[in-house]
């Protein structure tokens, strides 16, 4: 066999690695080679080495349309406050931790210190919610009236029988309220404590105002009413001399009763009596 019919070697592993090595050089040079800013004799190796590699080839296909999209796009410009803060947060030096942050034997002693200030948390907040629940104590100490004094019973039956369907009157009708009345009317002063409506009803033979508050997502009446009905019993007349306020409760529902100057007022809810001492406007001073 002659010469020029023996098959020519093959590449070395050499040569195929030193033209790897050059693709990836120049494949990093495609985007600046797209955008047109490299020198001309870079450019000319480009050139050629696209020739024969497809895969730079469709780089370069990807390059060319982003530079296009780029091109055509509104870079957004941000505002001066933007721009001033993010100097401030790069010019802050963030210090490096050579060592950990906690020691093999400190990992039990930093659980048990989350736990002392989650459980610390915990009362806090149940301390918070007792004191907000707590209503203040009277004094005197109020007297435990029966429901079944007149005046009492009836207040019961007419916050029983508005709870069960709409209010009778309405908020505007408060003036009208106290036009057909002989005693003053006078709301609660409570910031928390709005007022729904007013109406007239009978308590015990005499006439009276019935207001209906929105007072902690409850509906609270305020029965003003006449003095005769408030001390026509006995127990509630020994009462208010000893300046006592009237509480009671009937199931579900709390009364609170204390004398004005020419009346007597009595709040009703469906809560227990206490929750009720911070709403009365006093209680009996």
């Amino acid at each position: 066999m002659t010469e020029s019919l023996r098959a020519r070697p093959t590449d070395s592993p050499e040569d195929d690695a030193t033209r790897e090595a050059r693709h990836q050089v120049l494949a990093t040079l495609l985007g600046a080679y797209a955008d047109g800013e490299l020198p001309v004799e870079t450019s000319s190796q480009i050139d050629a080495h696209l020739l024969g590699c497809g895969r730079c080839r469709s780089e370069l296909r990807v390059q060319q349309a982003v530079s296009s999209r780029l091109s055509h796009s509104t870079v957004p410009t941000t505002t001066q406050a933007l721009q001033e803060r993010v100097r401030a947060a790069l010019s802050v030096t963030v210090p490096v931790r050579t060592t950990p942050l906690v020691s093999a034997g400190g990992v039990r002693r930093t659980r048990l210190t989350r736990l002392a200030i989650f459980l610390t948390a915990v009362a806090l907040l149940a301390l918070v919610a007792l004191l907000r629940n707590r209503s203040p104590q009277l004094d005197p100490p109020p007297y435990v009236a029966s429901t079944t004094v007149p005046a009492i019973a009836d207040i019961f039956a007419e916050y029983r029988l508005v709870s069960q369907g709409d209010l009778p009157g309405r908020a505007r009708d408060l003036d009208a309220v106290r036009r057909a009345l002989p005693f003053p009317v006078r709301p609660l002063l409570n910031a928390n404590a709005h007022l729904l409506a007013a109406w007239t009803a009978d308590i015990a033979g005499e006439p009276a105002a019935v207001l209906a508050y929105r007072w902690n997502e409850r509906v609270v009446l305020q029965f003003i009413v006449a003095e005769s009905s408030l001390f026509r019993a006995h127990q509630l007349r020994e009462a208010f001399s000893q300046r006592r306020a009237v509480v009671t409760q009937d199931g579900e529902q709390g009364l609170i009763a204390w004398p004005e100057a020419s009346s007597g007022s009595v709040l009703v809810g469906n809560v227990p009596w206490r929750t009720l001492v911070p709403l009365s406007s006093a209680v009996v001073r």
